[in-house]
């Protein structure tokens, strides 16, 4: 991670800066739909299935993760009032946070309503984070906080918020579940193609060199839907009479780059009846995901 900023900093010397006023922005609805292919695409990719003939599966809760991803790629597009291109090329993930409300259906017409939700000053940057409601046949079914740092851009004006951010309480964590899994070279490319999640740095082995990674690095959005899956598909699985329940919440801090090829451990760390923490260590036993947290509906 040191590295890479570094790199960027190098690469983009000329000062750069946000005012905290640009929260007032607004950003463009944007439509879309969930069709069964798309779904099952990306829940392939994360689970390494193959696709059942004639078995509707239920949509990744982790799908819309594809739809914000394509708004924050293309920012600009969506702000009535774009800001400097460059500003967006600074951008390092930091956290997601989704609360659902209800069920995914197929067949409907979505829509997500976006703001800026917190724009801060850091002592590396600026502190933004976008808050997406997901809305279906204008039911409101998610909300999505997405957070992420402005590298090296400065903070123009005092901390600007609007509402309180998701948090959650600390625990003790201790191992009571691990899993490793190996993480293919092809990777990147294979989730970038069937989850249309996608930037330079995930594809570009040049790009990735020239800003001074060794390689290509794996989407952080992967780790969290596999660490996910696995959860919730295996280990929960080992625990006996235990009923399956809705998910509630969702939420993980990305901490680390995981390079290909790679393996990666997922810890449960604390459980209970209404809540799992876990994290994910790459190879060398570093942690690429902390603070991961699966809240449940009692």
């Amino acid at each position: 991670m040191k590295k890479l900023m570094a790199a960027i900093r190098f690469l983009f010397r000329e000062r750069l800066y946000i005012e905290s006023e640009t929260i007032e922005t607004r950003i463009k609805d944007y439509y879309f739909d969930i069709s069964q292919k798309a779904a099952s695409d990306y829940r392939c990719v994360v689970e390494d299935n193959i696709t059942k003939q004639g078995i509707l599966e239920p949509i990744h809760p982790l799908y819309l993760t594809k739809i914000s991803w394509h708004i924050v790629e293309n920012l600009n597009d969506f702000l009535e009032q774009p800001i400097q291109p460059k500003l967006l090329k600074m951008l390092v993930h930091l956290s997601n946070h989704f609360e659902y409300l209800s069920d995914f259906e197929y067949d409907k017409d979505w829509q997500v309503k976006c703001r800026l939700s917190l724009i801060e000053p850091h002592k590396k940057g600026t502190r933004l984070t976008i808050r997406f409601e997901y809305y279906q046949e204008d039911n409101l079914v998610a909300i999505e906080h997405t957070t992420g740092l402005l590298y090296g851009v400065k903070c123009l004006g005092k901390s600007r918020q609007f509402a309180q951010l998701p948090t959650r309480s600390r625990v003790v964590e201790n191992l009571i579940w691990s899993k490793k899994i190996p993480i293919h070279k092809d990777l990147p490319y294979v989730y970038a193609e069937k989850a249309g999640i996608d930037a330079p740095i995930h594809t570009d082995p040049e790009f990735a060199k020239s800003i001074g990674l060794p390689d290509i690095i794996l989407q952080g959005t992967y780790t969290f839907a596999k660490a996910v899956s696995l959860i919730i598909n295996e280990y929960l699985q080992t625990l006996e009479g235990l009923k399956r329940k809705p998910i509630k919440s969702l939420s993980v801090n990305f901490t680390g780059m995981l390079s290909t090829p790679n393996e990666i451990m997922v810890r449960v760390l604390f459980q209970s009846e209404e809540r799992i923490v876990f994290d994910v260590l790459d190879n060398k036993g570093k942690a690429v995901i902390k603070g991961g947290n699966i809240i449940f509906s009692l």
